[in-house]
């Protein structure tokens, strides 16, 4: 059963489930983004990109449910890519908690889907 309602948006481009986050990521929508990220990586999808370009706040709790969730996806054998904003807070959130270390990291959509694809 899929998890209501939804925070997130996800759908399918070239075999990869891309997932928009709202554009804002905080303690009210939390738990919602778990939940949902926790049920689409149970679903086994080939890979995920979690697309942040249009999210202008990420608190703690959300960089928290990203790196939890790649962890999960890892141990699936799911491969993640993340779409980050160009430029502005959450583009600076991302660089200083090393998501973009932890995990290939674009601000351009086509070069999200090469790196999932190309990810062993």
């Amino acid at each position: 059963m899929r998890p209501t309602p939804s925070v997130l948006r996800v759908y399918r481009a070239d075999d990869c489930d891309i997932v928009s986050f709202p554009a804002e990521v905080d303690l009210l929508n939390d738990q919602k983004i778990r939940t949902q990220l926790l049920w689409l990586l149970n679903t086994n999808p080939r890979a995920v990109i979690l697309d942040l370009s249009g999210t202008r706040f990420c608190a703690a709790c959300g960089v928290d449910a990203i790196f939890r969730a790649c962890i999960r996806a890892k141990a699936l054998g799911i491969r993640v890519g993340l779409l980050s904003p160009n430029g502005g807070p959450v583009s600076r959130i991302i660089q200083v908690t090393g998501l973009n270390r932890a995990i290939p990291t674009t601000t351009d959509r086509s070069e999200a889907l090469s790196a999932v694809h190309t990810t062993t």
